[in-house]
């Protein structure tokens, strides 16, 4: 997510943060309290399906209230944010560590360690004699409720060398934090690093962005620079613009600095970001452009014709139903996966790729009905390396488009 200060980037990793690991948001961030927080996150679970889990919190207080949706599936799930300028290498070790111990830990050893606690507090609360209660008349009885947080079972005190963490110099915490980030995977941990020029080098970061998308489940950045969005181009780009100081995306990356004379390239969607970033690393000009999501084919046009008013240059692909000279020969991109590849990821036995879309999204979600359309497109653009190849025809027409 890159964009100018105060335009909302840092906002949502906190978010995150708050929803993952707190119960409580500090007074300073509500804005009214009149009204409740709602943090809600999108989860895509194992079985290919989109459901939505929304945490409430009271906002007068802060405190958390109540949840809607199933968080089961968050049961494994961490997440470690960085914040911006704040190298604080003893807390990353501390999660990253809690967070494989959620992924190791069975569900025998979670039931044995609640059971433990359950067991203890019940013999506790029976040394209490009902009847020395005037309240009640010697009726009362007492009950409990064990809630299990691995986060909060086990404190971690770090070292180095016998020198505490906290006295090292910022340049060999950048050099942990590093590390730390680059030579373990971390299939259950979404990792959130505010302003990641500042909390490692720049040198450090490129790198870093260039391993941490294989090693962790997720992977959010926020950034000022428009020389480290330039080497991004697997993941996906979000502007992120301040109503003040930036009006268009060409504003927002004229402020933030040089783009190196590098070409943008125009999409309608995140998932055709995938697409297009596979094509241009298999033709060997991943180097040579960038490539902008614009949230649909109708803020396209106005986009790039901004970009070309402000001195960039600029390319257009848009899907094949869109009927114009930018359009790809098919319908959708989704229509450019292998037989081979349709039938394997949605469990098919088709003899042909279907040609309209229509047809297309209604066959998969015949077989798959708990999948939505946009979860077709995600899990599709998830697994495009195992299809999109050197003879795929969807290269062919891009570099027409961008000749």
């Amino acid at each position: 997510m890159i964009g100018d200060n105060d335009s909302g980037k840092s906002t949502v990793l906190e978010a995150l943060d708050i929803f993952f690991n707190k119960d409580k948001i500090e007074k300073e961030l509500i804005r009214n309290p009149d009204v409740d927080i709602e943090i809600g996150v999108l989860v895509y679970d194992e079985l290919s399906s989109y459901h939505f889990i929304k945490k409430i919190y009271k906002g007068k207080t802060g405190k958390f209230d109540s949840v809607e949706g199933n968080q089961s599936s968050l049961n494994s799930m961490s997440y470690v944010f960085i914040q911006a300028n704040s190298i604080d290498v003893k807390k990353l070790i501390s999660d990253l560590a809690i967070a494989k111990a959620k992924h190791d830990i069975t569900i025998e050893m979670t039931d044995q360690i609640q059971t433990l606690y359950e067991n203890s507090v019940n013999d506790v609360l029976s040394t209490i004699d009902g009847q020395l209660m005037i309240v009640g008349h010697g009726t009362t009885s007492f009950s409990q409720k064990t809630t299990l947080k691995l986060e909060s079972a086990v404190k971690y005190d770090i070292s180095s060398s016998g020198v505490p963490i906290e006295g090292r110099g910022s340049g060999y915490k950048k050099t942990v934090m590093y590390s730390l980030l680059t030579k373990s995977k971390y299939e259950n941990v979404i990792i959130g690093i505010d302003e990641i020029e500042n909390s490692l080098s720049i040198k450090n970061a490129i790198q870093l962005l260039n391993i941490v998308e294989n090693l962790f489940c997720q992977s959010l950045i926020t950034t000022h620079s428009v020389h480290l969005m330039s080497c991004v181009n697997s993941n996906s780009v979000i502007p992120i613009l301040n109503n003040t100081d930036a009006e268009t995306v060409a504003d927002m990356l004229l402020g933030l600095g040089n783009v190196d004379n590098k070409t943008f390239v125009l999409v309608e969607g995140k998932t055709d970001m995938k697409w297009i970033n596979k094509v241009l690393t298999l033709i060997g000009k991943q180097d040579e452009y960038i490539v902008i999501q614009c949230g649909g084919s109708g803020n396209i046009d106005p986009v790039k014709n901004e970009l070309i008013r402000k001195g960039f240059g600029c390319r257009v692909i848009k899907d094949g139903d869109r009927h114009c000279v930018e359009s790809l020969s098919k319908e959708c991109i989704e229509l450019y996966i292998t037989l081979e590849g349709l039938n394997s990821l949605f469990g098919l036995s088709e003899t042909v790729v279907p040609t309209d879309k229509n047809t297309f999204f209604s066959l998969i979600k015949s077989s798959n009905p708990t999948l939505s359309e946009d979860g077709i497109k995600d899990l599709i653009a998830e697994n495009i390396s195992s299809f999109l190849l050197n003879d795929n025809q969807l290269i062919s027409d891009v570099q027409k488009l961008l000749a």
